[in-house]
């Protein structure tokens, strides 16, 4: 029997004892999981009772532009008492896939891992929220 193909795995996890909770993200995001990515983003949004939802995407194995596009809607939407939402983990092939899309200005509020992103939001908070507020990019008003 032929091995299943790789799918989306996602999973939100509440980190009380931090000022992040992190929704971890893994396997393959094609078109097709574009909008169950966006409705996971959504709910972990509405759910998050932190200053910063940090969404590690060191698990994904391959992800397409329409992916892309549901995480730069999440970074780029701010209102009212939402989370700040920062990447972490992203390989270089996700890196190159934000590039293609032409927007590299977001992976400036992208941590390499995250110990990384959680270390400077313990530091500084503010600075991690200023870093983030210079994407480049106007926020949109609702996800």
């Amino acid at each position: 029997m032929p091995a299943s193909a790789p799918t989306l795995q996602i999973e939100f996890v509440p980190r009380g004892e931090t000022d992040a909770d992190l929704l971890l993200v893994g396997g393959v995001a094609s078109i097709r999981d574009a909008l169950r990515l966006r409705r996971s983003l959504r709910k972990a949004i509405s759910e998050s009772r932190q200053r910063f939802l940090l969404v590690d995407l060191h698990g994904i194995q391959r992800i397409e532009i329409a992916a892309i596009a549901m995480l730069a809607e999440a970074l780029l939407c701010r209102s009212g008492k939402r989370p700040e939402v920062l990447l972490c983990g992203p390989s270089e092939s996700v890196q190159r896939v934000f590039r293609m899309a032409r927007l590299q200005g977001l992976l400036g509020r992208c941590y390499s891992c995250r110990e990384e992103a959680q270390r400077l939001i313990s530091a500084d908070p503010g600075k991690v929220e200023s870093l983030a507020s210079q994407s480049g990019k106007e926020p949109l008003d609702s996800f």
